[in-house]
């Protein structure tokens, strides 16, 4: 008797063991799935800011193309055109050159109080 005693005893002591054990498991494993949940988390900021980064550098990069666009225009103007260059621009062309800078002044410039190049 002393001796299923002694057997029921160690029995209970190993399952307290396993249950400690199971608790410690328990334990690490939520910590485990916190920290994939945070690396996931990380990613998709990573993920959007990267798109961010991409639609802004092409937007900075269509704006790149106005300027030049609107720097070539520019030193059309200033510099001649064709024959005439270091002359006034050809009075034929120049009503062209006009409208097509406004266009590209009126998208490039900012909307609060611009005023026209051109008037």
């Amino acid at each position: 008797m002393e001796e299923n005693a002694g057997i029921a005893k160690k029995v209970k002591e190993l399952i307290a063991e396993i249950a400690a054990a199971s608790a410690k498991q328990t334990r690490r494993i939520d910590r485990i799935n916190t920290a994939a949940a945070q690396v996931d988390k990380v990613t998709k900021q990573n993920a959007r800011t990267a798109e961010e980064s991409a639609a802004a550098a092409h937007e900075m990069s269509a704006q790149v193309e106005q300027m030049r666009s609107s720097v070539a225009i520019l030193l059309a103007l200033i510099e001649g055109v064709g024959d005439d260059a270091g002359k006034k621009v050809n009075f034929a062309v120049r009503p062209a050159l006009e409208r097509v800078l406004k266009k590209e002044l009126k998208t490039a410039a900012p909307k609060t109080g611009t005023r026209s190049f051109f008037g």
